[in-house]
């Protein structure tokens, strides 16, 4: 029996330039708006795909939540989600601030108890942002950091994350590496959206988690919150058998590991995202992941939905995941 109320690990604002605008610190506040505030996440016409809606977010979010039986909702960035194809480093640092600044007056302040923030950050310059991650923790009671799939120049497991995985680890918060990109995955080559679709989240996930493990940011940090975002959690069992494979063959090439990568997949504080109608949790949980995986909502405003969709999660956990583990 599934008696609790679940809460939407992955839920999104639909964050606009005039909203924006009103956050820029000086000396940046108040000036003619000539181009985007991000950049086009990839060129595709994303953002005509749907009808214009006029209804603010936040009363879209208050609305599920009152009727869906969720308990709450961490939410990302939409259009934040470009940060790491911004190419000054100064602008990546300032629309950070702007964004979560943003973020805290127009949703956690007025939703404290239904409503938490991950803070954007800019990872152009690490320090700025474990700095931006720091502040955000401190200040604006966010309850973690997003770090942008797409656009990253070093592999997940690099070592110039350290000063950001340093100060996650201090503040006992997670991170967590989040799609919506398709730059720079070798997708060029498709010619419709749909494509784009089906492959963005998942092949970006895998190059940083390859990235993740084989680099040993498990072995630096063991006790960091790592999360990986909204690629569902199908591909987690392929790779792990990939990554075990092949460094048995060759582990030189992967010098901090002292164990075969599975063992640290399963054992470090690295979480994945499914979807309720993923047919492959059943196996994700016998291979004893259950813990590390947990279910974003990916929020879009449906009465229907929002009626439906508790029903579906119990449904979902009664069926696809033991009773005795659904809770974890």
């Amino acid at each position: 029996m599934i008696d609790y109320a679940p809460i939407d690990a992955d839920g999104h604002v639909m964050e606009t330039d005039d909203e924006l605008r009103r956050y820029l610190p000086p000396p940046f506040e108040g000036r003619r708006a000539l181009t985007a505030l991000f950049p086009s996440l990839d060129g595709w016409p994303r953002s005509t795909r749907k009808l214009p809606d006029t209804v603010p977010c936040l009363q879209k979010w208050r609305k599920f939540l009152d009727s869906s039986g969720v308990a709450g909702s961490v939410l990302y960035p939409t259009m934040g989600l470009s940060m790491a194809h911004i190419k000054d480093v100064k602008w990546a640092t300032v629309m950070a601030r702007c964004y979560n600044d943003y973020l805290y007056g127009e949703y956690l302040q007025k939703e404290p108890q239904r409503l938490w923030g991950v803070a954007l950050l800019p990872i152009q310059d690490i320090t700025a942002a474990a700095e931006e991650l720091e502040r955000c923790v401190k200040e604006l009671k966010m309850v973690g950091g997003v770090i942008p799939a797409a656009g990253l120049p070093r592999g997940l497991g690099h070592s110039m994350y350290d000063p950001l995985y340093q100060t996650a680890v201090r503040l006992n918060v997670p991170l967590a590496l989040h799609g919506g990109s398709s730059q720079g995955l070798a997708l060029d080559l498709y010619d419709s959206f749909v494509k784009i679709l089906v492959m963005e989240h998942a092949v970006a996930q895998q190059i940083h988690f390859t990235s993740y493990i084989l680099d040993g940011a498990p072995v630096r940090f063991p006790t960091l919150k790592m999360a990986f975002l909204e690629a569902g959690v199908g591909w987690v069992p392929y790779l792990m058998e990939r990554l075990d494979e092949k460094y048995e063959k060759l582990p030189q090439q992967a010098p901090l590991l002292t164990k075969e990568p599975s063992y640290y997949i399963k054992n470090c504080p690295i979480d994945f995202s499914c979807e309720l109608e993923e047919k492959i949790i059943s196996y994700v949980v016998g291979l004893g992941l259950e813990k590390k995986s947990f279910i974003p909502l990916i929020f879009r405003t449906s009465d229907r939905r929002s009626r439906s969709f508790l029903t579906t999660y119990r449904i979902f956990a009664r069926e696809k995941i033991s009773p005795n583990r659904s809770r974890k």
